[in-house]
């Protein structure tokens, strides 16, 4: 049986998935779909929340998790890559895409000084910046000042069922960094919940005070949080691999829309960015 083993360091390189491109990969055999180049990185492999909600990760289930299952790595076990700037400027100098996302198959505020190192490369090569966060660690003023100066996007994910402690945390950094003149997003991940106090709850965090990205939840049936939601309004996601699959994910779509940009499409098709331009 092969062994399960953390994430190896390696250099940090572009990458993308099958979301992040229009690729039809439904041809290919499993194991096979996965996309080697694109407009993501991550400064961080793994995330410590895997190991929470009965393993799914994230209330609604981490996506990242589950495609390195089959690769045997301790998702949990997060891990620090290594900057190769060369190899990097190579990879950003050859991309056509004006902008960067980093975070997608791991936590980047788990190391705020190599994050901020590869985002102010990123922008010396003439690429918009994005940092996709659940924002484990603070960020000092300092970083979130040099973030603002190079012009970085930053999206915090959350959601109505996060502890009030990490929404507290997270609320107080969007403002502190908008206030900084910096580009902050709630990322907000939405569910249609049985229960009518959590969907107030869900409401009143679009009142921040800034930009708000809703991302409607993709949930598996077997995720505990399936049970707090409405079922009969959750139908097969469309799936990313191809246009004609269907995914066994399931989703309600969006909730706020058009009020609130949504992030429900593959991001070719999408105009929004992680919401680096637009909405302002």
């Amino acid at each position: 049986m092969r062994a399960w083993e953390p994430f190896k360091v390696v250099p940090i390189r572009l990458r993308g998935t099958n979301k992040m491109v229009n690729q039809d990969n439904i041809e290919k055999e499993y194991g096979r779909k996965q996309v080697s180049r694109g407009n993501s990185l991550d400064t961080v492999r793994g995330c410590p929340l895997g190991a929470t909600n009965e393993g799914y990760g994230c209330p609604w289930g981490c996506y990242a998790k589950e495609a390195v299952l089959r690769y045997h790595k301790i998702f949990d076990m997060p891990v620090s890559m290594e900057l190769r700037e060369d190899l990097l400027r190579k990879d950003l100098r050859e991309l056509e895409e004006d902008w960067i996302r980093i975070g997608v198959m791991g936590e980047p505020s788990l190391d705020w000084p190599l994050t901020l190192k590869v985002a102010e490369i990123c922008h010396d090569e003439g690429k918009r910046v994005v940092i996709v966060t659940r924002l484990f660690t603070g960020m000092s003023d300092s970083i979130l000042t040099k973030l603002s100066e190079i012009g970085t996007t930053l999206n915090i994910t959350m959601c109505a069922l996060d502890p009030p402690s990490l929404k507290s945390v997270g609320i107080n950094v969007l403002r502190r960094y908008r206030d900084l003149g910096g580009r902050a997003v709630m990322r907000l991940v939405t569910f249609t919940f049985k229960d009518e106090r959590l969907m107030e709850e869900q409401r009143a965090m679009l009142d921040w005070g800034g930009l708000v990205l809703e991302q409607p939840a993709r949930l598996q049936r077997t995720n505990p949080t399936f049970r707090l939601v409405v079922n009969s309004l959750y139908v097969p996601a469309k799936g990313y691999v191809s246009p004609a699959s269907e995914s066994r994910w399931l989703t309600a779509g969006p909730l706020f829309n058009p009020r609130i940009p949504s992030c429900f499409s593959k991001c070719p098709d999408c105009p929004h960015k992680c919401l680096s331009k637009g909405f302002l």
